[in-house]
């Protein structure tokens, strides 16, 4: 049934909590996991900055946090790939990568934002759920303290 699934993580123990659900629907299936990292596109600062720095420790920390994951999932006998992806709409990237990997399903963690907070800062989740063509798995996240 699934055989590519595509799992966003941003860094924060609150995207980790769909990690326990597309491992066991991956090892259901034999399906490979699909990790991706949606690093933010810079736009001009307004202070002197060397933004080409900034986006290269951007990408280099992205790239070490997925390595890391995929080091202990496929640990696990899991297939993993993984993809870093420089883009100012993280639904839209996500869409993206889904639809050029062939993923069946999409399983992401909702933020927990409702009333005010969810209109003024929105949520992905929310967003990719929207999409008619691209199912998603959406898990209530759980608020936790990051370290």
């Amino acid at each position: 049934m699934f055989k590519r699934i595509v799992v966003p993580l941003d860094g924060s123990k609150l995207a980790e909590q769909a990690l326990p659900y597309a491992e066991s629907l991956a090892k259901a299936y034999g399906a490979t996991l699909i990790f991706v990292r949606v690093i933010p596109k810079s736009s001009t600062p307004a202070a002197p900055l060397n933004v080409a720095a900034v986006d290269k420790q951007l990408e280099d920390d992205a790239t070490t946090y997925l390595e890391a994951i995929h080091a202990r999932v496929s640990a696990a006998g899991i297939s993993v790939e993984t993809h870093n992806v420089v883009s100012e709409s993280a639904s839209e990237a996500l869409l993206s990568v889904a639809k050029e990997q062939g993923a069946e399903l999409i399983v992401g963690v909702s933020n927990g934002r409702s009333g005010i907070a969810r209109t003024i800062f929105g949520s992905t989740i929310d967003d990719l759920v929207r999409d008619p063509a691209q199912p998603v798995m959406v898990i209530n996240g759980v608020d936790v303290d990051e370290d």
